[in-house]
């Protein structure tokens, strides 16, 4: 390019030419990089959200369980309970004797 400008003092519109086609190219090749990583990045979101919503489900489910057991181990402490007031009536009755 420096020896166009020397050779006749100013740059020619072909060179120009060139030069533009040239930087075209390199921005089409940048576009549709840009273009696929943003797909990709797309496919990654959707993912992401169907996995948060599965995580979300199976930790409802999960309280769920947790609440169930909850409640057995309540109903089981107060079935123990009871057979322990039961069993020291029987022994008090048991002394008198």
């Amino acid at each position: 390019m420096i020896q166009d400008i020397q050779d006749n003092g100013k740059v020619t519109m072909a060179l120009l030419g060139q030069k533009l086609d040239s930087l075209i190219a390199m921005e089409n090749t940048h576009y549709n990089d840009l273009k696929s990583s943003i797909k990709e990045q797309g496919a990654c979101i959707t993912t992401l959200q169907n996995d948060r919503t599965e995580a979300s489900v199976r930790i409802d489910e999960l309280r769920s369980d947790v609440e169930k057991l909850e409640t057995k181990s309540n109903t089981w402490s107060l079935l123990n309970s009871i057979a322990v007031v039961i069993a020291s009536l029987f022994a008090a009755f048991s002394i008198r004797k």
